[in-house]
């Protein structure tokens, strides 16, 4: 299990920096062709962790016009926006 958790890693890691924004991107357009994600008042949305996609786009869609809670637990802080 260990093993694969590393070989897991290292392939994250080995994304570089545009295919996760790029990546990031397409998860957002994918999300706004849903009606439950467009009608929704709250939505979670993870901050992404070493190698995974960028959620910056996602984050700043949502925080337009919706309330936005962000917790990073690992930190100890807590973000909330309103737009509007």
């Amino acid at each position: 299990m260990k093993e694969l958790r590393k070989k897991l890693r290292i392939i994250r890691k080995s994304i570089d920096t545009p295919t996760r924004k790029k990546q990031g991107k397409k998860l957002l357009y994918q999300c706004q062709k849903h009606a439950i994600f467009r009608n929704a008042k709250h939505i979670a949305i993870f901050t992404p962790n070493d190698g995974e996609i960028e959620t910056i786009d996602t984050i700043n869609f949502n925080a337009s016009g919706l309330l936005c809670i962000f917790a990073d637990s690992c930190w100890g802080k807590t973000k909330v926006c309103k737009d509007g």
